[in-house]
């Protein structure tokens, strides 16, 4: 039995009527520059990356994040203390490690979204991070994410 064109379309409509718009967008994670942040604390923290969330109000959002590294061919990892700036909803991200293969793995969490779930994963390098390779997700990241991401990094020899 084949399907007609009339339940075609009801089929289509019901699907695009799912997805996020540009008025309904799934809550996400969104990474720049440190002086994207526009906050004096950035110096002060020694900052990486700023990070904020989109789509959720900014009070009921949590962020959090670890640095995952390869140093001398161990694998670490180091708890993020990210520092709000006077943006509601935007954070600095200090820098915490020393010399090897880094990435940071951040993740997010949207209370007015039923606890929806983001993340970003952020390769660095010697000159910080590359807005090409960052990669976001509406979902929890995981090892072979950040897997992916370390071989992406370069070694930093600071």
């Amino acid at each position: 039995m084949r399907p007609t064109l009339g339940a075609l379309v009801f089929l289509l409509t019901m699907v695009l009527a799912r997805t996020p718009t540009a008025g309904g967008q799934a809550f996400r994670l969104e990474v720049g520059p440190p002086i994207a942040g526009n906050s004096t604390l950035v110096k002060k923290d020694k900052a990486v990356v700023a990070v904020r969330s989109l789509s959720c109000d900014p009070s009921g959002v949590t962020i959090s994040g670890t640095a995952e590294g390869i140093v001398n061919g161990t694998r670490q990892s180091i708890p993020l203390k990210l520092v709000p700036l006077e943006t509601p909803g935007v954070y600095s991200v200090p820098r915490v490690w020393e010399q090897g293969r880094w990435a940071l793995k951040l993740s997010g969490t949207c209370a007015s979204r039923k606890n929806e779930i983001a993340a970003a994963i952020v390769p660095l390098g010697p000159g910080g991070f590359n807005r090409d390779v960052v990669k976001v997700m509406t979902r929890t990241a995981t090892a072979a994410d950040i897997d992916a991401a370390l071989r992406d990094a370069r070694p930093d020899a600071d």
